[in-house]
């Protein structure tokens, strides 16, 4: 048998799925969910063994945080937007319970505007964020977090303002073959 460190030799009880839709349970496998869920899993499993790591006990008093580093990249690839979103949430719980830091590289509008969010709502400290973006010509701009949530610097053309720029050129264009 393989040494298998993430225990991804799925037992019989990872087999199957529970979902719940108008309070009736519908059983999955694994294997007809969309590969999003599996990047999920992965990046639930390096959290749990980052709080196994650390020494975290459910029923310690005073657990020892973990200083772990996490590194995630692109989380977005087959992740539906709202679980993008959700990531971000998951991300600064088990930062601010555990101590794990996290490195993120992504493309993830949902994600780094989810994070705006929980700094703005005082989940996390604007301290604690911090935004690097490499530029085509090897520079990097680093944008910080303000206490409101709000950017110190815009991104780029071509992160945020795409799809605002899409919506406006559908609108030109519909409007365009109406006359």
């Amino acid at each position: 048998m393989v040494d298998d460190p993430y225990n991804l030799a799925y037992e019989e009880e990872l087999d199957e799925l529970a979902k719940k839709r108008e309070d009736k349970a519908i059983k999955r496998k694994l294997s007809e969910l969309g590969s999003g869920i599996f990047q999920l899993l992965s990046i639930l499993i390096d959290i749990e063994l980052a709080i196994i790591d650390g020494g975290y006990k459910a029923d310690s008093e005073n657990p020892t945080k973990s200083n772990s580093t996490i590194l995630i990249e692109e989380p977005e690839i087959c992740l539906h937007p709202n679980f993008q979103s959700k990531l971000a949430e998951v991300i600064v719980d088990a930062h601010n319970k555990f101590g794990i830091n996290f490195i993120i590289e992504t493309h993830s509008e949902y994600l780094v505007r989810s994070l705006q969010y929980l700094v703005a709502k005082r989940s996390i400290s604007n301290k604690k964020i911090a935004i690097h973006y490499f530029k085509n010509n090897n520079t990097v701009l680093e944008i910080k977090t303000e206490e409101n949530g709000n950017l110190s610097d815009p991104f780029p053309e071509g992160f945020y303002d795409e799809s605002l720029k899409l919506q406006f050129e559908l609108l030109n264009l519909k409007n365009l073959q109406q006359n």
